[in-house]
């Protein structure tokens, strides 16, 4: 996928969120919910810190910042990442079944960047070969400080991704 493609389904993930993201971390889940969902943005991720990350999707941000196709404001918790002035034509837009995946993540918009956080990381160890008891652990290891938020987010994570994981880590 060439560079204008990849810049214009980042404009139309942000534009499905409802015109505006705060911070950049909460992008790339998003951005990452949005591909695992069916949406190609042509990114790859790994795992970081603060859960998955993509180093393409950080510079395709900093080039559609500078080509204005989106604002990014500095605020007191990070960035405020907006719709920028220029739009690049439809041609490049996702339309049809794949879509699928900037639904998914207009729908997650609405939750806090630790559940994005929660959510993002159980679907990375899941394809990473985790399941159920091993998957559950080493999201503990890993992210022992979101534990209240693992059961919503199992629950998120069947609901929009179908992962079928065990009831007695839901309880």
């Amino acid at each position: 996928m060439d560079k204008l493609a990849r810049l214009a389904r980042i404009q139309q993930l942000i534009e499905e969120c409802g015109g505006t993201i705060d911070g950049r971390k909460k992008l790339h889940k998003l951005a990452y919910l949005c591909q695992r969902a069916g949406t190609d943005l042509d990114q790859i991720f790994k795992f970081h810190y603060y859960g998955v990350f993509s180093p393409s999707l950080t510079q395709d941000i900093e080039t559609a910042t500078d080509w204005r196709l989106i604002d990014e404001a500095q605020c007191n918790e990070g960035f405020h990442l907006s719709l920028g002035q220029e739009r690049l034509p439809d041609i490049y837009r996702v339309i049809g079944q794949e879509t699928v995946g900037l639904e998914v993540a207009k729908e997650l918009a609405r939750q806090s960047p630790q559940m994005l956080e929660a959510l993002t990381t159980i679907l990375y160890l899941y394809d990473q070969g985790y399941v159920a008891a091993r998957l559950h652990e080493k999201l503990e290891e890993l992210k022992p400080h979101l534990s209240r938020l693992f059961p919503i987010a199992y629950n998120l994570a069947e609901k929009h991704f179908g992962l079928r994981l065990t009831p007695q880590l839901q309880a």
